[in-house]
């Protein structure tokens, strides 16, 4: 498409989709063999577009500007409005007790997307309890991320975009500690994942290109404070490296951490605070912006009142962004060149919600 000329008050866009997803599942489980728990799981979905267009102040065919938003279906929709997949997914595992203190557990899914093909994910897992209170796991597992409706079915005629072939893989491999005692866990894991045929997006098209690797650490600590408090905390270290350039992961951090409190006064009532902090955010190893995005604080604070002044009825009130810190995600190259704009200010929030017994 040639370039048009210049818009005074800038380009304006809307975007909007819906799908509708229709889903049967079935378990059974089976443990007549002894030491052994057998697991089958059935399940059939399908995701369908129900409605998808897009809007501009601009003609998409002759590039003129326009006083308001214009709305575009059919050939000029940014999807296929035909848009549809069937899934058919099998689940087989086994939980093996080889000793009293060692349990094995090994399982099989297969998934059958319509529009990207098949896939076979392995999983191994071993616990080994050393004692009541000490315990260490093993895992290996692989995992399967299709692409999305959008990315399979964009329509390449409005911007010639090219879409992936492939899904993404992962294989995972974690080493963990657990620690139990009285009211308190602690965790500490090892992991390494290896990840293939990534999903980009760059220059307008998203694509399957190259690998990735994942290494790190990632400590956990749920400690209960009598029958009122409850506390949850993570943090985790990633060193991510793109194989491809040999540089970071655009938009992975090093560190994130999370710190949750929870505070029951009486059983219908709940008060919880999340603290959650994510660390600087990497560019690619092509994007002109040589500094990455910055980190930030997000605090928020929770209130639950569970069947209130009747049964059935919740009421949910709170506030996010309590800081008032400017919150972004990062942008891929040549898209937005400050980021996507998350929150910049706190604000208030009340839900009612009855449920029909």
């Amino acid at each position: 498409m040639t370039q048009g000329p210049l818009l005074p008050d800038g380009l304006r866009q809307q975007i909007h989709s819906s799908t509708r997803r229709a889903e049967a599942d079935l378990a059974l489980e089976w443990s007549g063999w002894a030491n052994h728990r057998w697991r089958l799981e059935l399940s059939a979905a399908e995701a369908k577009l129900i409605d998808a267009w897009w809007a501009f102040n601009v003609d998409l065919l002759t590039w003129e500007p326009l006083l308001t938003l214009r709305r575009y279906t059919g050939d000029l929709n940014f999807i296929d409005e035909d848009a549809r997949r069937t899934i058919q997914s099998l689940v087989l595992q086994d939980q093996w007790s080889v000793m009293e203190r060692l349990e094995i557990t090994a399982g099989l899914r297969y998934d059958r997307y319509s529009d990207v093909g098949d896939n076979l994910s392995p999983r191994l897992a071993a616990v080994w309890r050393l004692t009541n209170e000490h315990l260490l796991k093993a895992q290996i597992a692989e995992a399967f991320f299709p692409p999305t409706l959008l990315q399979v079915n964009g329509q390449s005629s409005i911007l010639s975009h090219r879409f992936p072939s492939d899904a993404e893989t992962a294989r995972t491999t974690e080493l963990g500690y657990i620690f139990r005692h009285d009211q308190s866990v602690a965790r500490a894991t090892l992991f390494d994942s290896q990840l293939k045929d990534l999903i980009v997006y760059e220059n307008g098209n998203y694509l399957n290109r190259g690998e990735a690797r994942l290494q790190g650490v990632e400590f956990e600590w749920e400690q209960r404070f009598g029958p009122a408090w409850k506390m949850l905390a993570n943090l985790s270290y990633t060193d991510a490296e793109d194989k491809a350039t040999d540089g970071p992961v655009p938009g992975s951090a090093r560190w994130l951490g999370n710190l949750s409190l929870f505070y029951r006064p009486r059983p219908d009532m709940l008060l919880t605070g999340r603290w959650r902090y994510v660390g600087d955010r990497a560019r690619g190893a092509d994007d002109p912006r040589d500094e990455p995005l910055a980190g930030y604080n997000d605090l928020s604070l929770t209130f639950n009142w569970f069947n209130a002044g009747m049964t059935g009825l919740t009421l949910r009130a709170g506030v996010t962004n309590l800081l008032g810190e400017t919150i972004r995600s990062p942008a891929p190259l040549l898209t937005y060149f400050d980021d996507y704009l998350l929150l910049d200010e706190r604000a208030g929030w009340v839900q009612f919600s009855y449920d029909i017994q």
